[in-house]
């Protein structure tokens, strides 16, 4: 489409849009559904870091055909790993525990006992749009989307008008970040679940993970917007201020669940169409705050970013809660119990309990 016709190529990336805007709603609507509440930091962990794989191999390797083939092949190869994919959630996915059957009885009764059933009433829409707790968590979200779409574009751009790096280097370096994050989602999802397995301070380990990687990421930014031409504090500053941001899926991500329950599905989606006019608006804003490279220019572009990292943290540090709203909590059976604002059956004893992630019999 791009060599034919230039309004078929901007119609294709709307669709494009249009149709992954569900893969994250989806995946945490999901969670709400299979992930146990001691086990959610991980498994909202485990699924957002895809994107940081994503964004980690993608930088270089587009460096890297478009100088060993052609810049066709990167559309191409991407577009084969999305079918193979598509086809992989068709065959291996279902709705609940109780329909899935590459799961033992024993694992698909430990997630029933500590997951409430979905509700099935109609959206409260008014009461999640008026929602104190659900605004905290879209004004962290916000901020960590504008960091990481800003830099996501950007960071490139940067590395090689600003700093000198050719374009393969350059693609090596924009990933450095990615790497990062991947590795910090992936590790602080476990630390998170087991810290709040041991304590109970699952508000307190929510708040840390948003409100410190959205602070370290503004003052990271903002060491960036005056450091000018010294490479390689630069490069790490930047590498830090996105890898850092990778604690927030045990943050306010992980918040969705705790505070709308088998709604954050749907608040997601709803939210993340808001937030995803940022990774339109982002790009734009700093754009025009770049009439050319002068480092003036690109300084006014990091402190923008920084000082809204800024803001989600203090937001989310003064206001985040963990208590599951009202509006989101279903009527309990007489067998039921309510834990932590979840509705809960009777537990299985410790010398019984198994997590959600294993006892895969397929």
């Amino acid at each position: 489409m791009a060599k034919t016709n230039f309004g078929l190529l901007v119609t294709a990336r709307i669709v494009m849009g249009f149709f992954q805007a569900a893969t994250f709603p989806t995946c945490l609507h999901a969670w709400s559904i299979w992930a146990p509440p001691a086990e959610r930091s991980r498994l909202v962990s485990s699924s957002f870091a895809g994107m940081s794989v994503g964004n980690f191999l993608i930088f270089p390797l587009v460096g890297l055909i478009v100088d060993m083939l052609n810049w066709e092949s990167v559309f191409y190869l991407s577009g084969a790993f999305g079918l193979l994919w598509s086809i992989a959630w068709v065959v291996l996915i279902r709705n609940t525990p109780n329909d899935h059957p590459c799961i033992s009885e024993h694992e698909r009764e430990y997630i029933k006992s500590r997951v409430g059933r979905p509700l099935e009433r109609p959206w409260p829409l008014k009461s999640i749009l008026t929602s104190l707790p659900v605004l905290v968590i879209f004004i962290a979200h916000v901020s960590d989307n504008w960091s990481t779409y800003s830099l996501t574009a950007l960071a490139p751009i940067y590395i090689s008008r600003v700093q000198g790096f050719d374009l393969k280097s350059a693609g090596i370096l924009s990933a450095l970040p990615f790497i990062v994050r991947l590795l910090v989602t992936t590790v602080w999802g476990w630390v998170s679940d087991f810290i709040i397995k041991r304590t109970k301070a699952r508000l307190c380990v929510r708040k840390i993970s948003s409100s410190l990687p959205l602070a370290v990421a503004g003052i990271s930014l903002c060491a960036v917007a005056f450091l000018g031409c010294n490479t390689w504090p630069v490069i790490a500053l930047l590498t830090s201020s996105v890898g850092v941001l990778g604690m927030t899926t045990s943050g306010h991500c992980s918040s969705y669940l705790d505070v709308t329950g088998s709604y954050s599905g749907v608040i997601f989606a709803i939210t993340n169409t808001l937030i995803s006019a940022i990774g339109f608006l982002a790009p734009q804003v700093a754009g025009a705050l770049l009439p050319d490279n002068s480092l003036e220019n690109w300084r006014n572009v990091f402190l923008l970013a920084a000082g809204i990292s800024v803001t989600g943290s203090l937001t989310f540090a003064l206001f985040a809660t963990d208590k599951t709203e009202k509006w989101a909590q279903e009527e309990n059976s007489k067998e039921e119990k309510v834990e932590n604002g979840q509705p809960m059956l009777e537990k299985v004893p410790e010398d019984q309990q198994v997590s959600s992630s294993t006892s895969l019999e397929c």
